[in-house]
């Protein structure tokens, strides 16, 4: 049926029955029921059957697009240039740029404000586990300072040393006076050329004490070194300062060791901390009246200001060649991997 009202007629809701030609009904009049995809499109300034392909839509917007939107696409139609990084930045922090933080009240804040929580107290966990910060009872934040500053390397076993109990010091072979292969270290070590691992020198220490009334005083020690040796044959296992057994380490101790085998001499490079014994360098008796003048026992702390390379040799030497003098000494080093 179809039904033309009169255009005088106000807007009215008309119910009918059968086929309905839309296009009879003047915009203004309201239509109830469903309308087909024929009738819709009579009315729509678009042609369009059943939903808008990708296309259809493309046609009626602004731009053109097909599919999800580019960057560049989306680019080309915003107010302005944006970055991947000043996006990522404004949604990793949710501040506006042109606001003074300190200025808004807590609760408008953006996300950098975090709250971070920790558990009290010791605990033993698994390697790869993930964990709370640890606390102390009075709530500070508890550090590897806590068991000591090398606790964490002796852990993991990579600290070693080398060193000598109190033994007599009086030849030129271990002074600066010999810097070839029968030069012999009162502190000194040997990273082997076919080595993986760095020794990071850590420490030294020095004892020197006069063993006659008459003596002649060391002088300043130094510190000489070689690389490019690859065929020292003798040297001792150092210690490994976890199971204080002489094992594990991939270095030789060449403490009061000569340096058979010594490819390039050892050149002297700066002075140690170290020192002992007589602060005379020449003979001098020492009397019930007028005792001889001594120095203390020292370590030097080098921090890994020293790291001894695959190949190298690195010996602690007197500077004057002393008599009736023995010392004591040690050096501490962690092994890293090259």
């Amino acid at each position: 049926m179809t039904f033309v009202p009169a255009s005088s007629f106000v807007p009215a809701t008309v119910i009918v029955g059968g086929t309905v030609a839309v296009s009879n009904f003047p915009v203004s009049q309201a239509v109830t029921g469903p309308l087909t995809d024929a009738q819709l499109a009579a009315r729509l300034p678009l042609s369009v059957t059943g939903p808008l392909t990708d296309a259809q839509l493309a046609a009626r917007l602004p731009f053109g697009v097909t599919g999800p939107l580019t960057d560049a696409q989306l680019a080309a139609r915003l107010p302005l240039s944006v970055t991947d990084a000043q996006l990522a930045g404004s949604i990793s922090s949710g501040e506006r740029p042109d606001r003074d933080q300190r200025a808004v009240p807590r609760g408008e804040r953006g996300m950098t404000e975090v709250t971070v929580q920790g558990q009290a107290g010791p605990r033993t966990i698994a390697a790869g586990s993930t964990e709370d910060f640890r606390l102390g009872l009075s709530g500070e934040a508890v550090v590897q300072e806590l068991h000591g500053r090398f606790y964490e390397q002796n852990r993991l076993n990579l600290l070693f040393s080398a060193g000598m109990g109190l033994t007599a010091i009086n030849n030129v072979t271990y002074t600066t006076g010999t810097l070839g292969a029968t030069c012999t270290p009162v502190a000194g070590v040997w990273n082997p050329a076919a080595s993986v691992v760095n020794l990071v020198i850590l420490q030294a220490t020095l004892g020197v004490t006069m063993t006659a009334l008459q003596a002649t005083g060391c002088g300043p020690f130094a510190w000489a070194m070689s690389t490019g040796n690859g065929a020292l044959t003798l040297g001792a296992q150092p210690l490994n300062r976890k199971s204080l057994a002489l094992a594990g380490s991939a270095a030789r101790d060449m403490t009061n060791v000569a340096l058979t085998g010594l490819t390039n001499n050892l050149a002297v490079r700066f002075a140690s901390a170290l020192g002992g014994g007589s602060a005379a360098q020449v003979a001098f008796l020492a009397t019930q009246a007028s005792l001889q003048t001594t120095q203390v026992s020292t370590i030097e702390y080098i921090e890994g200001a020293i790291i001894v390379p695959p190949g190298g040799v690195l010996a602690l030497l007197a500077t004057g060649t002393p008599v009736a003098h023995s010392a004591a000494s040690s050096i501490l080093w962690e092994e890293v991997p090259v």
